[in-house]
């Protein structure tokens, strides 16, 4: 289980399956995910923030202009990164991993959703 594991649970898997590609591939997969995750998070957050910045920005000059944000392009502005987030975080976190590497250390067979997303990066 990844919560009895001393240290970091990836640094564990890591050395446990030392001879084997496939799961150390699968492994950083999953950690590239995660931090996929957490890129949409911050992402999305940094350009809501640069978004509502310019909320009610005006030019004076030549002409006026003005941008304003409905409350429901808040929601939705909001709610695409976190629900991309909130998805790459619930369908790779370390208790899937430890579920999918349970099941591969019986059949030595990745699932297909896992060698579907693995790239030539995730073997080095």
């Amino acid at each position: 289980m990844p919560d009895k594991v001393k240290g970091k649970y990836k640094d564990y898997l890591n050395q446990r399956y030392t001879t084997d590609k496939e799961a150390r591939a699968a492994v950083h997969m999953f950690g590239r995910k995660q931090t996929g995750g957490a890129v949409w998070l911050v992402g999305g957050g940094a350009f809501l923030g640069i978004l509502s910045s310019q909320t009610g920005t005006t030019t004076n000059g030549s002409g006026t202009t003005t941008f304003t944000i409905s409350p429901l392009g808040y929601v939705v502005f909001i709610g695409l990164p976190v629900a991309l987030a909130i998805s790459k975080f619930s369908r790779f976190n370390n208790g899937e991993l430890y579920e999918m590497l349970r099941e591969y250390d019986k059949t030595h067979a990745l699932p297909g959703y896992v060698v579907a997303k693995l790239s030539k990066s995730d073997y080095q």
